[in-house]
């Protein structure tokens, strides 16, 4: 654990795209993972789900003393990171399946962008506060 605390240290506060050469090699299907983002407290992978949806896949850098990743990624951290790495206009939902569809391996939080949106006024009609912006 002091190693990868060292390893934190040498990253900036700010993210930072990670050259693909230095990605951590994964044990999946690494076909739709296309940017990487790093900082001194968080790991950022933009995925490619097609149909107009990414998924922005987000976990702390530093780990709990039984070796899982920390929790507690706050909403504003989640609204912060997904300006930080390009997302900003658009609208994105964080998805709770259904039971027998849950994978929870790890304390990370994603969320799915809507890159196919348009413009925001759409959604004043199902989502009634949204005019408002309250």
């Amino acid at each position: 654990m002091n190693a990868l605390r060292a390893e934190n240290r040498k990253w900036p506060k700010e993210l930072t795209v990670v050259p693909k050469e230095q990605w951590q090699p994964v044990d999946w299907d690494d076909t739709t993972r296309n940017c990487v983002w790093r900082s001194r407290d968080f790991l950022v992978q933009i995925f490619s789900e097609g149909n107009g949806v990414d998924r922005i896949s987000v976990n702390r850098t530093d780990q709990t003393p039984d070796g899982k990743w920390k929790g507690g990624i706050t909403w504003d951290e989640l609204q912060a990171i997904k300006h930080a790495v390009g997302y900003g206009r658009c609208i994105a939902v964080e998805m709770f399946p259904p039971d027998d569809k849950v994978v929870n391996v790890a304390n990370m939080r994603h969320l799915f962008v809507i890159l196919w949106c348009g413009p925001h006024e759409q959604f004043n009609a199902i989502i009634p506060w949204w005019k408002s912006g309250k």
